[in-house]
């Protein structure tokens, strides 16, 4: 895929995903589960746009993805500051829907100084085909720059990925292997909206549609 060693073949895992949008904090006065013993909670930041995926980084930082703020935030994990990284403004959201800004990936030898500070994300993006499934997935590659901190360089890896309002899942990894993995979901076929839609998340592309960057299935 690309010539530093990150997999020539996207791997798409079938993969589900819960509800995409921040859950309301329960009422006042609601019995909620105790903590385990030598743990306690507090609030570290607040104020995000649906909060999406986090990852520990290398620099102890928090790292994470604004489903609809369309931003990638750093949270320092000892006061709370945030710092915005990036705002990516071609995701496309839905409203109360599991389509954005979603996945998050840190390249394994970020901050090394190895000349490899990538951070690469997965979201949803305006695909013009109309129906039922408007927009497509793109998955990006960012430069993290330690001194300015800031994601910058952008180059998309993979577009035209699928993507729905649904079950939409967009998680990426990287493997033992040093290989970048994607879960790209159900989207949501075959139940509610989507009912009679064939899940399609298993259907591997055929050698015709690599060549072709088909990725529709």
């Amino acid at each position: 895929m690309n010539r530093h060693g990150i997999a020539r073949t996207l791997i798409l895992l079938l993969a589900s995903s819960s509800p995409a949008w921040a859950e309301p904090p329960p009422p006042t006065g609601a019995k909620v589960a105790p903590l385990p013993p030598g743990f306690a909670k507090t609030v570290l930041a607040s104020g995000f746009a649906n909060p999406h995926n986090m990852v520990l980084g290398p620099d102890g930082q928090l790292w994470l993805t604004e489903q609809t703020g369309k931003r990638v935030v750093r949270v320092d994990p000892a006061s709370g500051k945030k710092t915005v990284i990036a705002t990516i403004d071609d995701v496309v959201s839905s409203d109360k829907a599991q389509d954005g800004l979603l996945g998050l990936a840190l390249h394994p030898d970020l901050l090394r100084k190895r000349g490899r500070d990538y951070v690469y994300v997965s979201f949803s993006y305006a695909g013009g085909d109309g129906g039922a499934f408007p927009n497509r997935t793109a998955i990006r590659r960012y430069t993290y720059d330690a001194t300015t901190q800031k994601l910058s360089a952008p180059k998309d890896v993979i577009k035209g990925l699928p993507s729905s309002h649904d079950h939409q899942s967009a998680r990426l990894l990287f493997g033992p292997d040093q290989k970048l993995y994607y879960a790209i979901g159900d989207q949501g076929a075959n139940q509610m909206s989507y009912l009679c839609v064939p899940n399609l998340a298993q259907v591997l592309p055929s050698a015709a549609e690599v060549r072709a960057a088909d990725w529709r299935h």
